[in-house]
């Protein structure tokens, strides 16, 4: 049903509007008010979503909330809290050989966010805010989760 959203919302029929100068007019407010009216129904949705990965379905979300002032500001959030929680997972998974071997602990982060990059360009059409939310949700996690780590590693000098 909601790969059908985006069509209705973009191509309207002609026969429908009286006045073609209506037409965007009308087209923006409908879609304001649809949108208004089933936000939470959609946002709730989205958490689905995201969870069981149907990432073609999120990326419509997006496009659909797109379309009113602060509408994408709730996929921002799931999209981290779901980030961090897949991060926590893959970094507890590690256990004590990421106090022995720290590529593992990198490798890790970086896995995890060129995924969600990869992501945010499909999905979210390269969205810059989307962008800056998966590197800090990543580098939040290389700090916060690497604070106990990072005195325990030696790192090669890069200048002498």
């Amino acid at each position: 049903m909601i790969r059908l959203v985006p069509h209705y919302l973009v191509s309207p029929s002609s026969s429908f509007f009286s006045s073609s100068l209506s037409s965007p007019q009308l087209i923006k407010e409908v879609e304001g008010q649809f949108i208004v009216v089933h936000f939470e129904i959609f946002h709730s949705e989205c958490a689905k979503m995201i969870r069981s990965e149907m990432l073609q379905d999120f990326g419509r979300m997006y496009e659909l909330l797109a379309r009113v002032p602060e509408g994408v500001k709730p996929l921002l959030k799931i999209l981290e809290d779901y980030v961090v929680e897949v991060g926590l997972k893959d970094l507890d998974k590690l256990g004590q050989n990421a106090l022995k071997n720290p590529q593992e602990y990198f490798d890790v982060l970086l896995a995890l966010h060129s995924k969600y990059m990869g992501i945010v360009g499909s999905s979210f059409k390269g969205d810059a805010v989307f962008s800056a939310s998966i590197d800090k949700v990543c580098v939040n996690m290389f700090y916060k989760r690497g604070e106990n780590r990072l005195s325990s590693w030696s790192f090669p000098r890069l200048s002498e």
